[in-house]
């Protein structure tokens, strides 16, 4: 006899293949809880978005299981923040109307998706989880003024829908909280983190086989992640043209794509000490071919001035590879400078070089950096991560 699993109607603005970091925690969880749970994904049709000018369209493609149900809405302009995944909303109330379910967990603050069906949901009665990833992660300084009016105007209101309100750490948890006065009632906030496939990485490297240089070249520096201002991108070619005048042997890997991409590629063929030592991957799909880029490094470097808890460096340390980062999100609940990884402040590009010239020279403090990675990224394991969704759905259902 077949057992009634509840149904859970999960909404994000994107979903795999896209680059996305909600995507992959979506994706993650669900794929952890899909035993106990009747999961129905809502997400849009894209997979990358470059500065709302170059939308591409998610194939057929099912991200490899077939156990839930994924519904994909066709994005249409006006591609601006907020109103971007409005037909989300259309689709959503459709669907939340039509069908039944135990529970409706929607992602991302500062999109009308999430704000919509809240109330929505709230109106039928159903138990609403709330997940709130990085906030106000645009770079356009128009786009950020509207959204510091929706923040100071519309959040609160919103978020007092929710019988649960998710956080990646312990600032987004304070942040979240500044929008409740202690003496009203508020929702729950609960902390929990991203995730990382620790067992599986660790499958997929081989942590016995020594590592190989890169064409002859000694240590090579990797960044991952969308080509854009404010993932640091400038910041990390001016620290590499510093590091090469010390260290001559080695080379930066970029993988991924993004608004700055030809802006970049044309600085670097420009740049005399820079043309042959910056490599160009672009955007790559496979997790396992991911794993060998990180595999083939010294360091990973994410100088971004504004995150949330990127999976990227989750990943790094599952492999076995230090990670230099800025201190901003919630990065720091993750990484304790100097003990599993370091930290430096956004937009200093001295300190940045100093902090990767560190890495290459310091074999001991590498090893400590690996080795201490290793045991946090096991900490945050998906199979630990969704337990404590697994927990907010049976509270609430």
């Amino acid at each position: 006899m077949s057992v009634i699993k509840p149904k859970i109607l999960v909404v994000c603005n994107s979903f795999p293949p896209a680059v996305s970091g909600v995507g992959q925690y979506v994706y993650s969880f669900v794929n952890k809880l899909t035993d106990n749970y009747e999961f129905t994904i809502l997400t849009t049709d894209i997979v990358s978005l470059h500065g709302f000018k170059g939308i591409k369209r998610v194939q057929e493609y099912r991200y490899g299981y077939s156990k839930n149900k994924i519904i994909r809405v066709r994005c249409l302009p006006p591609y601006a923040p907020y109103l971007l995944t409005y037909p989300l909303t259309f689709v959503g109330s459709n669907i939340i109307k039509k069908e039944s379910f135990n529970l409706i967990h929607l992602h991302s603050l500062g999109q009308i998706h999430s704000d919509a069906l809240t109330i929505l949901s709230k109106k039928r009665n159903l138990p609403v989880v709330y997940s709130v990833h990085a906030w106000k992660n645009v770079e356009n300084l128009f786009a950020n003024s509207l959204l510091g009016i929706y923040e100071s105007a519309i959040v609160s209101q919103i978020l007092r829908f929710a019988d649960v309100i998710t956080v990646l750490g312990t600032r987004s948890l304070k942040y979240i909280n500044s929008f409740f006065c202690a003496s009203r009632k508020h929702p729950r906030i609960e902390i929990v983190p991203n995730g990382v496939d620790f067992y599986n990485i660790r499958r997929i490297v081989n942590i016995n086989e020594e590592k190989k240089s890169l064409n002859g070249v000694e240590d090579n520096i990797l960044f991952i992640g969308r080509l854009s201002r404010i993932k640091g991108v400038y910041d990390l070619l001016k620290a590499f043209t510093i590091v090469k005048r010390f260290h001559d042997s080695c080379q930066l890997t970029i993988i991924g794509d993004g608004p700055l991409k030809n802006d970049i590629i044309h600085l670097v063929q420009k740049h005399d000490q820079l043309r042959k030592s910056v490599i160009f991957v672009g955007y790559i799909l496979s997790r396992s071919l991911i794993y060998k880029h990180f595999y083939n490094s010294t360091v990973l470097v994410l100088p971004s001035y504004s995150e949330g808890m990127p999976t990227v460096i989750l990943e790094a340390m599952a492999v076995g590879v230090p990670v230099i980062v800025t201190d901003v999100g919630d990065i720091s609940d993750v990484i304790v400078h100097g003990e599993n990884g370091l930290l430096v402040k956004p937009g200093d590009v001295k300190e940045l070089a100093e902090n990767i010239l560190a890495v290459i020279w310091d074999k001991n403090l590498r090893r400590k950096l690996m080795i201490n990675g290793l045991e946090t990224a096991q900490k945050y394991d998906w199979s630990i991560i969704s337990k404590k969704i697994d927990s907010i759905y049976r509270s609430l259902i």
